[in-house]
């Protein structure tokens, strides 16, 4: 489950496993619009260039891949 605040230009957040509401780290976020990937921290967090209407995609191994407009 992603968690997220929107700025302009950029979206921030954090990524949490839904069932133990624990912080997941070394999960994939990708702007599909923008062709572009990082990884969150270690404490799950993240910051990715993306506007109004870009979908994201969170992706980690072992869990369903997450998408958010």
């Amino acid at each position: 489950m992603l968690k997220l605040s929107a700025q302009t230009g950029s979206v921030q957040g954090f990524v949490i496993d839904k069932d133990s509401k624990l912080r997941l780290a070394k999960v994939y976020i990708y702007n599909s619009k923008k062709d572009e990937g990082i990884y969150n921290t270690s404490k799950g967090e993240f910051r990715i260039n993306a506007v109004p209407g870009d979908t994201l995609f969170a992706v980690l191994q072992g869990y369903a891949v997450d998408t958010v407009v």
